[in-house]
């Protein structure tokens, strides 16, 4: 462990790979592992030398988001390679922008707006119950892939509503592509850029082709008449004007918001659903109780927006797998200047991660950091707790746009199947972290399916 007067102390790493080998084998134990060899700031060499930096305690997390962001923009590298999917959307975007971008889309996530989609949610996942039942029939059934279908299903049609049912299938198989090569560069970011015809970007570039010829359609069939009839996250962007200039979004900028939220809101939402029923199954009496709040609360009427109050040990329930397994589990900045971050001065243009995954397990914030305990989550405890100990969603102006939308789907979509099913984990299965571009079970998650008498 190496440290100097000016920068946080890490590992030395390779001669020419830095501490990348260490990285890539297993990033959330090698992030575990400074932690305690190093504290809450670290240094580690990226190839060529290259230092980047990671922070780890909320005060930090704090500074970097909120107090002291314009001192901070989103990396290069990440920049690029998720624009070669998301345009110049929400997530790519910066300073003039960004900003505008942000205000122009805030309304489409209104309360109302969102109240209006909760039927939606859970009309769909009262399907795919039924469906689990009728397809169990003795055989054990992957709940991640399934639960990935579904948000990506409520994702499109609250996106692009009915419209996109046509085209379901056939954009779901080219998102997932997409989503794999953005894994693939974050693994390998040196890798050539799309235009240059390897095998990996070839099939990029013909998903690519496929999901932009669906979203374009879409946008010309509202723009030829059936606008003021969708009640769509599109049709609510096509209605707003720049207040600015007065004009409409341009169909390329719809395009690229459509796909950030339509990536957004599906991936990470299964990914959470999916560790709460994990968690669930390893905690039976915790489990017990949830139904229980259901059953006592609801009888047999479908969940509905105006129920989550009343299911407030459920939304605890999420909240705490949210923090165990945050899906995004790492946020990439980069200095725009010299900053002090606590006793260290990191240079302008340094690259440096927060990571959800660990500050969510910080020992000074958390008694028993390891432990499923929904009961962290109560009222006094959120209160009292470093507002930036917990950010799942991100934090300060750049919060998730759609974590209103996530916290009302989540606890929807899990109070449905709990209604419904009964769901027993596959034992002796093997459940750990894959830290790729989400942070999902590795192998799935395999479960025996019944239906609840």
């Amino acid at each position: 462990m190496k440290s100097n007067s000016n920068l946080p102390p890490g590992f030395p790493g390779h001669w020419f790979l830095g501490n990348g080998q260490d990285y890539q084998r297993d990033p959330l134990g090698f992030y575990s592992k400074l932690k305690k060899k190093c504290g809450d700031s670290v240094t580690l060499k990226a190839p060529l030398g290259i230092n980047w930096f990671l922070f780890f305690h909320p005060d930090d997390v704090e500074t970097i988001l909120h107090k002291e962001k314009d001192k901070f923009c989103k990396p290069g590298f990440f920049v690029r390679s998720m624009s070669y999917l998301l345009g110049k959307g929400l997530v790519t975007s910066e300073s003039k922008l960004w900003k505008n971008q942000r205000q122009l889309l805030t309304p489409a996530f209104h309360k109302s707006r969102l109240v209006g989609m909760a039927s939606l949610m859970t009309e769909e996942t009262e399907k795919l119950c039924e469906s689990l039942i009728r397809k169990s029939n003795g055989k054990v059934v992957d709940l991640a892939n399934e639960l990935q279908r579904l948000t990506l299903r409520i994702a499109s049609l609250t996106l692009f509503g009915a419209d996109i049912e046509k085209h379901e299938k056939e954009f779901g198989y080219a998102l997932d592509i997409a989503l794999k090569h953005l894994n693939f560069r974050f693994a390998f970011p040196i890798y050539p850029p799309p235009w240059i015809p390897l095998p990996e970007n070839i099939r990029f570039r013909k998903q690519l082709k496929v999901m932009d010829k669906i979203v374009y359609s879409l946008i010309a069939l509202r723009k030829n008449g059936e606008l003021d009839k969708g009640n769509d996250i599109l049709s609510a962007l096509m209605k707003v004007k720049d207040p600015d200039t007065g004009r409409s979004m341009p169909d390329k900028q719809l395009r690229d918001e459509v796909i950030t939220l339509l990536l957004a809101g599906h991936d990470t939402t299964s990914a959470a659903i999916a560790w709460t029923f994990f968690l669930l199954s390893k905690h039976p009496q915790i489990l017990s109780n949830a139904i229980d709040e259901i059953d006592g609360n609801l009888k047999s009427a479908s969940p509905r927006f105006e129920n989550l109050q009343s299911l407030p040990y459920l939304t605890m329930i999420f909240k705490e797998s949210l923090r165990l397994f945050p899906p995004a589990w790492g946020q990439p900045r980069q200095t725009l200047e010299d900053v002090e971050l606590g006793k260290y001065i990191i240079p302008k243009g340094s690259p440096l991660v927060l990571s959800q995954y660990i500050t969510h397990r910080h020992p000074d914030f958390w008694e028993n950091p390891e432990t499923f305990d929904p009961e962290r989550f109560t009222q006094d405890k959120e209160v009292a707790r470093h507002n930036f100990a917990y950010f799942p969603f991100g934090g300060g102006p750049r919060i998730c746009i759609g974590y209103q939308f996530a916290m009302m789907e989540g606890p929807l979509i899990i109070a449905t199947i709990l209604q419904r099913i009964k769901l027993e984990m596959v034992a002796n299965q093997e459940v750990i972290p894959d830290p790729t571009f989400t942070l999902k079970p590795k192998f799935g998650l395999k479960m025996n399916i019944s239906k609840r008498v």
